[in-house]
């Protein structure tokens, strides 16, 4: 079976057009009661998808609608927050990839191929998100942005100021943070801050594609 062979095996059975019964049956074909083996909680195949699930959704906080036992992973392109509007991709052999709900690859992409997904309440783990923001080149100002941003919960991982021959400034941050809710006061306290033109989340981290 060749790679994309194999790939678009794995998107059927995501889809739900071939089950994985179906599959396992070409695979194991003397074996019996293989429905019967697979939903049992001793089926060896059982214990390989729970623990990669329960492992990703310990990582990602993300539970997929009607689902127990498919990897999910976040895209590099939107990078979602907790409390942002998700949806869920079925991608080719990875599992399921979270989206921002207004993500422009969500948006161009198959629609029979996104799933409902929802926050997992339970799960507490920061997440990368990157801040643009513009303003006047005046002293002081870095370290005044800086502490509206720690001030309010905000982990700076980075960040790096450039200069105009305009006298403004563009201060880009990369912060991990627990939610939307803490990134949307940490905006609004920057947008506080003297000389401060305005402040940017940038969506768009990676440019690769992520709809596989």
């Amino acid at each position: 079976m060749g790679l994309r062979a194999e790939a678009d095996l794995y998107a059927e059975v995501g889809y739900g057009k071939c089950s994985s019964e179906r599959v396992l049956r070409k695979i194991f074909p003397e074996e019996k009661d293989l429905s019967e083996k697979l939903n049992k909680q001793s089926s060896p195949i059982r214990k390989i998808f729970e623990k990669a699930a329960r492992v990703s959704r310990k990582k990602v906080g993300v539970r997929v609608s009607g689902v127990d036992d498919i990897v999910v992973r976040f895209a590099r392109c939107c990078e979602p927050l907790p409390g942002d509007r998700i949806v869920g991709y079925i991608t080719r052999g990875r599992g399921v990839t979270i989206h921002h709900a207004d993500c422009a690859q969500v948006l161009n992409a198959d629609p029979q191929r996104l799933v409902e997904v929802a926050w997992d309440n339970e799960v507490k783990a920061a997440r990368r998100v990157k801040l643009t923001v513009h303003s006047q080149d005046q002293m002081g100002l870095l370290a005044s942005v800086t502490k509206a941003i720690t001030d309010h919960g905000g982990d700076i991982k980075s960040a790096q100021i450039k200069t105009t021959e305009y006298k403004k400034a563009v201060i880009s941050f990369e912060l991990a943070l627990e939610d939307a809710r803490t990134l949307r006061k940490i905006i609004r306290n920057i947008e506080m801050v003297p000389g401060v033109i305005r402040v940017e989340r940038v969506k768009q981290m990676d440019s690769s594609v992520e709809l596989e």
